[in-house]
């Protein structure tokens, strides 16, 4: 059997989570699997049955800065070190890297076989992009807009992957390793297709970790069915308390039932009381969902396939690129609205790298506009309910992280 480091980015909950389900579906098919975090992560997570070592972080708080970081002199230098030093102790056969480019680096570096989880948002191959309007000529030069901001953050980054290589006194071809990496992703592969098929990328549909499952709330059976019910949740990346706070306010007011999952975006008690609001720190989706009518989401990609899978319609108010592209595929199959204000100084923070100041796009969406759409959503439920059935199938998750454990095991086969 294999041993195999897991170095997922620490941003949010979704790639430990993802990166977890696919390591724990490795240890029961008897491999020795170690997982790298930081810190502040590993106590912020239930008691899982894999070793942990601890890592550098890569921010001390959540934060889409961590992007420009990756441009900053001494960023990525400081974490392939961390990274390279716990290559060297544990001596994987296999590292498995999520979003953590730092680890892709060290494995380079020490000649570690390397693997990569990534959505499709995140790989550098083209695929058929979602555009932001669907009226011509807006939605082809916004797809032209998409694939140019996306083809000059590729290129950045293999600038600064090779120039962080080098002061290690070597030198790879980084253009050719991002663009061959074996990668799983997490989606089915006519999410976002490419205009071919692509060897290295290996689709597993959605990856669920099931370290957050917890009881049903004691609440739950006391929901009023004359009420239609919102769940909403930003999930670990959402970024905007106050914006979570606002919408819930309104929701209630609008006389909807809403059960609110804070995650790590905002703290419960500073939502009202109230008899139709439900509020807790985590809560597991896949018991919560068969109550609800509709998702108000960030347009996080897991968020997103979690609703689909139960066949709920979804608003998504994104607050980064990748969320805003995956709220907008999700409007593109019918299976709900992405809400978002993008206006030539959201262009211009994208075009430059500041992904933290991007998240203005979601901020500036108004909350009556937000309740507006729940509504609009809601009174087309069937409609959307009926979209929704015909893909469900398309993101179960129920055999992804075992399918992605043979991958692995394929791999180093090879």
């Amino acid at each position: 059997m294999a041993k195999i480091l897991f170095f997922p980015a620490e941003i949010g909950l979704a790639h430990i989570a993802r990166s977890l389900a696919v390591a724990e579906a490795c240890q029961r098919r008897g491999h020795d699997v170690v997982v790298a975090l930081p810190k502040r992560k590993i106590s912020s997570l239930p008691a899982v049955k894999l070793r942990i070592v601890e890592v550098e972080p890569m921010v001390d708080q959540e934060s889409m800065a961590v992007i420009e970081d990756h441009f900053q002199p001494g960023f990525l230098e400081r974490l392939t070190q961390s990274d390279r030093a716990i290559i060297e102790t544990e001596k994987p056969d296999l590292v498995v890297f999520d979003f953590r480019f730092s680890a892709l680096l060290a494995a380079t570096l020490t000649k570690t076989p390397v693997v990569s989880i990534a959505n499709s948002t995140s790989v550098m191959v083209p695929h058929q992009w979602p555009a932001f309007s669907a009226v011509e000529p807006l939605r082809s030069l916004s797809r032209l807009f998409i694939l140019s901001v996306n083809r000059r953050v590729q290129q950045k980054l293999i600038t600064e992957f090779g120039r962080a290589l080098s002061s290690f006194s070597q030198q790879f071809d980084m253009a050719h390793i991002l663009q061959t990496v074996f990668t799983i992703v997490p989606e089915h592969s006519g999410y976002m297709p490419t205009s071919k098929p692509v060897k290295h990328l290996h689709y597993v549909q959605s990856l669920e970790w099931t370290g957050f499952i917890q009881s049903p709330p004691r609440w739950l059976g006391s929901l009023q069915k004359d009420h239609p019910t919102v769940y909403l949740s930003f999930g670990g990346t959402g970024f905007s308390p106050t914006k979570l706070l606002a919408l819930t306010t309104a929701l209630v007011v609008s006389d909807y039932q809403v059960i609110v999952s804070t995650g790590s975006v905002a703290d419960p008690e500073m939502f009202p009381k109230h008899q139709r609001l439900f509020v807790e720190k985590y809560l597991d989706a896949e018991k919560i969902l068969p109550h609800v009518d509709l998702v108000l989401c960030h347009g996080g990609y897991g968020t997103l396939s979690q609703a689909a899978r139960f066949a709920k319609p979804v608003v998504s108010v994104p607050f980064n690129p990748d969320q805003m592209i995956h709220g907008l595929r999700f409007q593109e199959l019918g299976l709900g609205k992405c809400l978002f204000h993008f206006d030539v100084w959201s262009a211009w923070n994208l075009v430059r790298f500041q992904w933290d100041d991007f998240k203005v796009v979601g901020e500036s969406v108004s909350v009556k506009k937000v309740v507006e759409a729940v509504g609009a959503v809601i009174a087309k439920r069937d409609q959307f309910k009926k979209q929704a059935e015909l893909q469900k199938q398309n993101f179960a998750s129920d055999q992804s992280a075992q399918k992605a454990a043979r991958l692995l095991e394929t791999f180093l086969e090879t």
